[in-house]
């Protein structure tokens, strides 16, 4: 079960526990897994291209995101704020870590999602802050240097590689 299918059930359960048998919890959790799945099949094309490449928290880096839904179905990768859907991720030391972009994103929680034939395009400014994927913290700056990064959206798709500087701060 993908883990937004596993979010998605214990919120569900937490609003509606008094109200429904554990059976039916069981075939929901079925339902959504077979959706998650479903959502995913399709062609989700995600680029990237860097507008300006050196990077420091005072004069980020300028990457420029777009992901591209080329199949017939809507494609879902997550659920989140409608304004920052696209994220980066970096190569660090042969793995991957999350881009800390400190972007000013809306408050809300919608579908990450694109239907059949639409794109989205965000630029992405990155200042060479990272945080270890699947960890809380500490966001670190990197050591100057050329890194890998990649757009991305969600964990279904990314785009090649491209390479950025990360500068010393002046």
């Amino acid at each position: 079960m993908s883990r937004i299918a596993e979010v998605e059930i214990r919120r569900a359960r937490r609003r509606f526990a008094h109200r429904m048998p554990r059976t039916v919890w069981v075939a929901i959790g079925l339902t959504v897994m077979g959706c998650a799945g479903f959502a995913l099949d399709g062609d989700l094309v995600v680029s990237s291209r860097v507008a300006d490449d050196g990077a420091t928290p005072g004069d980020p880096a300028l990457i420029e995101v777009t992901a591209q839904n080329t199949g017939d179905s809507r494609i879902q990768w997550g659920n989140g704020s409608s304004s920052c859907q696209l994220s980066l991720v970096v190569r660090v030391d042969g793995e991957d870590w999350r881009a800390i972009d400190r972007r000013g994103c809306t408050l809300d929680y919608a579908p990450q999602a694109l239907g059949a034939g639409e794109s989205r395009t965000e630029t992405i400014p990155w200042g060479g802050e990272v945080l270890r994927k699947g960890s809380q913290g500490p966001v670190m700056r990197l050591e100057p240097g050329v890194y890998e990064v990649r757009g991305a959206a969600g964990d279904v798709a990314s785009s090649a590689p491209v390479a950025v500087r990360v500068e010393a701060e002046s």
